[in-house]
């Protein structure tokens, strides 16, 4: 029940007896995951079995520190947190970036926060920089916008466009990670695009695979997975080594 998640929460070794029928594939499966010992149900534990549940753990330092680690690993504790941040979600408003938003720009691409969820996690020069943003503000195939919080600026959105199709790249301000932003910024990115009449039916978005905090994101603001796809490097060329 409730309790069993309390008690992962904090990282209390147990030994659990279920007390209702549906209270035992969770309580089974909790421990085939090393979260806790299930003796079974209540009614057909005897009293020996239960002590010499009790004295193996209480003897067994190891065992304890497994069972709590392993049980403190499923459950953080930031439920109340995820509910709150999904029901007031912040409203961002979007504005085209400006000439002047370019070094600003460049110091947040580079910082190292922001660097390590990109694709590429090379610093940029700041001369690079200027000259790619330039050729940003004038092609009419880029739109780069600025999601902006009480007008502060929170997170940088940028659509290539291909037709009717686009490829979104998305980062935070540094300092506004971790706090629900990540959503609300693509959010208000699709209806920017609605708004504006762009000619977009569909947007693609490329993420790390390792990068589940990205995916969780794109998938809370309506991205879904539709397939894979693998890359080969060759090296120096077809016939490289």
């Amino acid at each position: 029940g409730t309790m069993t998640w309390e008690r992962a929460c904090v990282g209390v070794p147990s030994v659990v007896v279920s007390i209702a029928a549906n209270q035992e594939p969770g309580a089974a499966a909790l421990a085939a995951a090393g979260a806790h010992l299930y003796l079974g149900p209540a009614g057909a534990v005897t009293g020996e079995q239960l002590a010499g549940a009790v004295t193996l753990l209480s003897e067994n330092a190891p065992l304890r520190r497994h069972l709590g680690e392993t049980a403190a690993a499923l459950v953080d504790g930031r439920g109340v947190e995820r509910v709150v941040r999904d029901l007031l979600q912040p409203t961002v408003l979007l504005r085209r970036a400006r000439a002047d938003d370019c070094e600003r720009v460049w110091e947040w691409r580079n910082a190292a926060e922001v660097r390590r969820y990109s694709l590429d996690e090379r610093e940029i020069p700041l001369e690079q920089h200027r000259r790619w943003y330039a050729g940003a503000l004038a092609d009419p195939t880029r739109l780069l916008l600025i999601g902006e919080v009480g007008g502060e600026p929170v997170g940088v959105l940028r659509y290539d466009l291909d037709g009717a199709e686009a490829e979104v790249s998305v980062y935070l301000v540094p300092g506004r990670l971790n706090r629900g932003l990540g959503a609300p910024l693509l959010v208000a990115g699709t209806a920017y695009l609605r708004s504006e009449g762009v000619p977009v039916h569909t947007v693609r978005a490329r993420i790390r695979p390792e990068n589940a905090a990205s995916r969780a994101v794109f998938e809370r603001a309506g991205y879904r997975l539709d397939h894979a796809i693998y890359h080969l490097r060759l090296g120096g060329g077809a016939g490289g080594r």
